[in-house]
This record gives structure tokens, C-alpha cells and sequence, in this order.
């Protein structure tokens, strides 16, 4: 029956590293879809969620959903989503392949974590069998890979992990694709890595705009910041150029004076006084503010992130269709 799962064995989560260039790659990147204003702390969960499609990509998400399940005491849940609407005999073999693959992951995994993990198949619509068993099982987070794709091919393939990421009700962490000629770097680039390897997040970018919506990040950013002991850097991004002063701020927080210029921008003004007001808010979890200068906005963030060695990209997104994320991005 549509929708629902069953489990394929009794209690049974990148490839981090990934390509990239400067000093440090980026492992990770967290995003959210905002609901509200952000809750002091995370809802109790029960389950780390890491869908699997049977590809290596997929898989490279796996020991950093166990490295998290492990660190924060949740359940490894395993889970392919199964998409047969067609009325075909040949379904069935795709129910035993998937449940084959599914089988050997789990093995693979309680083989290299002492944690509890289990496996679910579900049929459904992928992205919207991911979405429903996140809620189902109480997940606390979704860690899926990510494919590095272009627009053309977003546009003629599609993208789960960003049709996820935009129905989602709980964080999605994107485990990207390594860049061509990084694995070969790596003679044990198939090894399962240690959990430090895996996923250890010692450093937290997090990407604000003064908006409820993006602050929407900061409570999964605080325990994630938590439960590794990171310490969380807060950024906005700022385009001063041509003597116009182009900020992701809202015109509410913006002063009338000038933008600041030479040794002083990216210090001074308002961007920095509403980011370490939020860094106040941080409590015991150290958090530090940083005004980024440069365009486009996205390309600023990920130059950031690999320049100062931080191993998680956070933000919120906005729940956009198809359409919205061509035309909006």
C-alpha cells in the first residue's frame, strides 16, 4: 500500500569529505525549511533518517548519519523508498532488489557502529515518501547525498534532496558529491571512514538575513553546535559596491549612514550589531559574527566556508516548486 513501510530487519548512517578547493573542504550543509520563529532547543526525536537509492553517492551519507545517530543517541534508519505506480510484474523485482540493497547496508552498518540501527522500505513517490517517513518515524534529522547538477539538469531531471529539503518538517543535512578528481586523491576513498572522518563538526557557518524565516536555522544550528561541542560562526552577506550599499538585511536594521569601507567593512555597522545580537542569544555555545563581502551570494558563503575550515554550511530555504528555484533560485 502506498505510503506505507514495513521493516526488513530487526533493529538496525559522506561521505564528508567532498571535493571543493582552498584549505579545507566543506563536509556538509544543513538547511531547513522555516516554519516560524526557531524553539530553544530541538524536539525529542527518535530516529537519524538516511534514505538510499542503492548508489554509491547515496551511500557516501551513511556513516555520517551513524557518526550523528551515535553522537546525539538515536536510532540508524535505513530506508529506500520504492516508486512502482506502474502496474508491471517486474515491480517485484524491484521490491527484492531494493530490499537486497537495503539488507547489505544495514549489515555494513551495524558491522562498523555500536549503535542501534534498523531498516524500512516504503512505497511511494520518493521525495514524498522521505518527507512522510521523517514524520512518521520521529526523525531528528535526514542526511542524504547530494548530486552536483546544473541548472539544465535540476530542470530536466529534477532534484529529491531539493524537493525534500523544501517539504521537509524537520533539517536536512546535504552530504555534497565530491568534485571530479577528488577521490582519486583517496586510495581509501571506499573505506568506511572513522567517525571523526565521517562527520565531525568542529565548526558551524551559519547564514542569516534578519528574517524570522532564516533565523528558523538557529535552533538545529544550536544543537548540532551541542552535541559536538562546535563552535558557530554567524554570517550575512553584504555587496558594497559602485557607492550602493546591497545587503541581504532587511531596510529595517539598515542605518542611513554610508556603508563602511577599507579595514572597517565587514566589522562595523548594522549587519555586525544584529549578528552578534544574535550571538548573544547562543548561550554557552560559542558563537561569533562575521559581515561577508561579495556576489553572488552563494558562491561568497562557499568560498567563506572552505576559507575558514568550517565543516557545516547552515541555512534556512525558502519551500520553492520547481519553477520558483529556476527563475528565483
Amino acid at each position: 500500500t502506498r505510503g506505507r513501510s514495513r521493516a526488513l530487519v530487526p533493529p538496525i548512517g559522506i561521505g564528508a569529505s567532498g571535493g571543493g578547493s582552498g584549505p579545507r573542504a566543506l563536509r556538509a550543509s544543513v538547511s531547513l525549511r522555516p516554519t516560524g520563529f526557531p524553539t530553544p532547543a530541538m524536539p525529542a526525536p527518535s530516529v537519524i533518517l538516511v534514505p538510499l537509492d542503492g548508489s554509491a553517492l547515496a551511500e557516501r551519507a551513511v556513516p555520517v548519519g551513524a557518526a550523528l545517530a551515535r553522537r546525539a543517541g538515536l536510532t540508524l534508519l535505513l530506508a529506500t523508498i520504492v516508486d512502482d505506480d506502474a502496474e508491471d510484474p517486474a515491480e517485484f523485482d524491484v521490491h527484492a532488489a531494493s530490499a537486497r540493497m537495503l539488507r547489505a547496508a544495514v549489515r555494513e552498518a551495524r558491522a562498523h557502529t555500536d549503535g542501534v540501527v534498523r531498516g524500512a522500505i516504503r512505497t511511494d513517490v520518493p521525495a514524498d515518501g522521505i518527507v512522510r517517513l521523517a514524520r512518521d518515524a520521529g526523525a531528528a534529522c535526514v542526511v542524504m547525498a547530494h548530486h552536483r547538477q546544473g541548472v539544465l539538469a535540476r530542470l530536466l531531471a529534477g532534484s529529491t534532496t531539493a524537493d525534500v529539503t523544501a517539504e521537509a518538517p524537520v533539517p536536512i543535512l546535504v552530504v555534497p558529491e565530491p568534485r571530479a578528481g577528488a577521490a582519486s586523491d583517496d586510495a581509501d576513498a571506499d573505506a568506511w571512514p572513522t567517525e571523526d572522518d565521517a562527520f565531525a563538526a568542529d565548526h558551524v557557518l551559519a547564514a542569516l538575513d534578519g528574517t524570522p524565516a532564516a533565523e528558523a536555522v538557529l535552533a538545529p544550528v544550536r544543537w548540532l553546535a551541542r552535541l559536538f561541542g562546535a563552535r558557530v560562526t554567524l554570517a550575512t552577506v553584504v555587496d558594497r559596491g559602485d557607492a550602493r550599499r546591497v545587503t541581504l538585511l532587511p531596510t529595517s536594521l539598515l542605518a542611513s549612514d554610508p556603508a563602511a569601507t577599507g579595514d572597517d567593512a565587514g566589522r562595523a555597522g548594522p549587519e555586525a550589531d544584529y549578528l552578534e545580537g544574535v550571538a548573544a542569544r547562543f548561550g554557552d555555545v560559542p558563537a561569533s559574527a562575521r559581515v561577508l563581502e561579495g556576489h553572488p551570494v552563494a558562491r561568497t558563503l562557499l568560498d567563506a566556508a572552505r576559507a575558514d575550515a568550517a565543516d557545516v554550511l547552515a541555512l534556512a530555504t525558502h519551500a520553492r516548486g520547481l519553477l520558483g528555484r529556476l527563475v528565483l533560485g
